[in-house]
Order: structure tokens, then sequence, then C-alpha cells
């Protein structure tokens, strides 16, 4: 049953044309831009930088997550505007302290590239487009060009040398877009963001040796595809599109290689295909037929493109009570009720990283056995297993739909 405008199958092969007509030499100098403007807006307090506290959880079968500690962000400012006003928006004319350029140029710009306000990892920026249009919309092809541009370009920095003596890890970015209510988008306004990977990661760590050390880790979206897919046929220029590539994650996903001649409109109709499997897997498509109404998060490196849809923005975390002051043994203690918090996760879900704002949500996802897979389930849409059945329950397709969506998850990728 087809229930997208994208056509009743859903092709794993997507053909690539093979030329490009963008240039995006001026990027070269990316990530210094992005730095000086970081720092600049750090000193001059444009932006608010907060620190967290960093550690390794994991699921059940090890695969490992970061878990950011930052009770600054639970101060973070809100707008005292009445909510029948609409929020003001950041992307439209952003301080000249934030704002990186103007693309392609200053006289006639599409995009621009301006830092993120309330960061909590170091040179966190953002390509928002000029004018504003709906972060619900699906994302064309000019969005998705700058994105890779700016993940390319980025990368290409490691090619230059580097001062004798100094060792420099290599640069790359993770871009994650946020789309729908439940995805963790927290602006109206079109916008993708990006975090280097390099400074997401420290370089050394202190922990014990029976917790994982925070140096251990790497993006999620990394381990999604762990080995390149077979060559096509004749060296044909098509890409395999994976269905839950990672089999213990407890989500569903799909992910692509990307080669790296990709052009403009090859990554964007990759896009649409990734986005018509994440509309067709997901429960909730039935009672909203629009493209534009399906939650999700996408995710981009230099080499690997990724989508999970969602059902929920966060989940509700059991708490343990808090001691009553006049309690006087473990029974009173006991007696006190327990509370609920709640852990949101956005596109860097696809990175392999969650935040948390308070002290007791931070010290139960670290100590909690199984905490971490919990919330992961309840913010995807949960995996089908054998029987064509969701994994914890759950439904909403018909049968053809069921038994057409089991195929594709036993056989690991999406047939033609």
């Amino acid at each position: 049953m087809d229930r997208t405008p994208f056509g009743p199958s859903y092709p794993g092969l997507v053909p690539l044309p093979t030329s490009s007509k963008m240039n995006h030499e001026f990027l070269d100098n990316l990530p210094s831009l992005v730095a000086r403007a970081f720092t600049a807006a750090r000193q001059s307090e444009s932006l608010i930088f907060s620190h967290t506290e960093l550690a390794t959880i994991q699921t059940r079968q090890g695969t490992k997550f970061q878990l950011r500690y930052c009770p600054a962000l639970a101060k973070k400012p809100t707008s005292k505007t009445a909510p029948t006003k609409p929020k003001p928006d950041p992307f439209l004319n952003p301080p000249s302290d934030l704002l990186i350029a103007n693309l392609p140029d200053n006289q006639n710009p599409t995009h621009i590239l301006v830092l993120n306000k309330y960061p909590v990892i170091p040179n966190h920026f953002i390509l928002a487009t000029h004018k504003s249009k709906p972060q619900t919309d699906l994302l064309e092809e000019d969005d998705l060009a700058w994105t890779y541009a700016c993940v390319k370009a980025w990368q290409r920095n490691n090619d230059k040398s580097q001062p004798e003596g100094q060792r420099q890890r290599q640069r790359r970015l993770f871009a994650f877009f946020n789309s729908g209510e439940h995805s963790g988008a927290s602006q109206a306004h079109r916008h993708v963001q990006f975090l280097p990977i390099e400074d997401m990661t420290p370089e050394s760590s202190s922990s014990s040796s029976d917790t994982p050390s925070p140096t251990d880790w790497q993006p999620l979206i990394d381990h999604l595809i762990s080995h390149p897919p077979p060559e096509p046929p004749n060296h044909s220029p098509e890409v395999q599109i994976h269905r839950n590539p990672h089999p213990t994650l407890p989500f569903t996903h799909f992910a692509a290689r990307l080669s790296p001649a990709i052009t403009p409109s090859s990554l964007h109709v990759l896009y649409t295909r990734l986005y018509a499997l994440a509309a067709s897997s997901s429960t909730f498509t039935a009672n909203h037929p629009s493209p534009r109404t399906i939650s999700y998060n996408l995710a981009l490196t230099s080499s690997t493109i990724a989508i999970c849809p969602r059902r929920a923005e966060g989940v509700p975390l059991l708490l343990p009570p808090i001691p009553s002051p006049n309690s006087k043994n473990n029974e009173e203690k006991g007696e006190e009720e327990a509370e609920e918090g709640f852990i949101a996760l956005n596109g860097t879900l696809l990175a392999g990283t969650l935040m948390v704002k308070g002290q007791r949500e931070w010290d139960v996802l670290r100590s909690q056995a199984g905490g971490l897979d919990e919330v992961l389930k309840g913010v995807g849409v949960p995996v089908m297993d054998r029987d064509g059945e969701r994994e914890g329950g759950g439904g909403g397709e018909d049968e053809g739909d069921a038994q057409a969506l089991q195929h594709e998850t036993l056989d690991g990728k999406v047939n033609l």
C-alpha cells in the first residue's frame, strides 16, 4: 500500500549523475573562519558557551553513546514574549558577531552560515536559508548542496601541512537536520546544524578502567555501515540503501554510502528515497498523508547519509526518590515518592550522543543497565521482528505493508 508521493516501490539503487556545477573553492578556509568567529563571539559574549561533563554509556549490546551533563542549559534564557506571539527568528538578520558568511555571496545570498548562540561543543555552526522557509518541508537541492559542500570543505583542510612537531586530529563534520514535532527541532526557520567531530571527542580521559572511556567513542553514523557495500554490476554509478544496517539498534534507520564525487542532484534524489522509506516505516503516516508531517532526523558526513523516523522527542525517566531530611531509616526513605525526569534527543542521536540537564538524570543513565536502550526505543520507530510485528508492540500498517517491511528488514537492504 503506497502512502507517500514517491511511488509504490522504493528502489535501493539510486542512479547518480557524474558532474557538479557548483564551485565551493571559497569554503577552503571554513575551519579557520568558524574558529575565528567562534572565539570572537565568545569573547564579546555574543554567544554563551556552556561546559559539559562527559561520560560514555552503552546499550546492552555494547553500542557506545556519549552522555553530556550540562546544568547550565537548565537556566538557558527563554523568551518572555506572550505565547500568542511568534518566537523571534534567530536566522533573519542575525547579529554580525554570529554571522560567518552569506552564501554564495553578499549580493544574492540564498543561505547563511551562523554560529549557534548557545553551544555546548566548540565551533557549533548552522546553515540556514536566507529567507525563512519551513523546517518541516523537504530539504531542497541547494540546501543539501551547501550542506555537503561544508562537510567536504572541512575535511579538505586535513591535506594542508601542519607546523612541524604538531600533530592535529583529523577534521570532520557531523551535519544533522531535525524535522517535525518529535524530532527535537527548536526553530521553525529551515536550518542544518554542524558539529566538528574533533571537538566532540576529548584527547585524553581519566575514566576508571571498569567504565567506558570517552576517548573510546566514535560517531554512531560511522558504524551504521561498517563495510563498504559491494560494487554494483558493471561499476554503474548506483548507491545501495540499507535498512537497519546496525542490527542491535532498537529503532528503525536507513543509511547509504556516499561517493566522494556525488553531485547535488544525486544527493537530493538519494535523500528523497531515504525520506520515502522513513515515511513508509513510520506507524504514524496513516493519519498524516502529507510528506511534511512525519518527524525524522537526517545526518550526513563525507562518507555516509542516514535517516531515522521519530515517534517522540523524548521519554520520561524514572528517578530515584530524594530522601526527606527528616527520614531516619531506610523504611522511611523508601516511602518517598519517585519522580520523573525527561530525556530529549535531536539529530545528534545519529552521532551517538545525548545530553541531560539534571544531576539525577545524569546519575541514572550512567548507573542503570538498560536505561539507554529504553530511551532509544521510546524516541524511534520500533524495528520489526521476524513475525512482521513491531518489537515492543505497536502496529499501524496493514498486512501487506508488514510483509513488505519484514522482507526488507530480513534482507538488510531495499530491493528494486
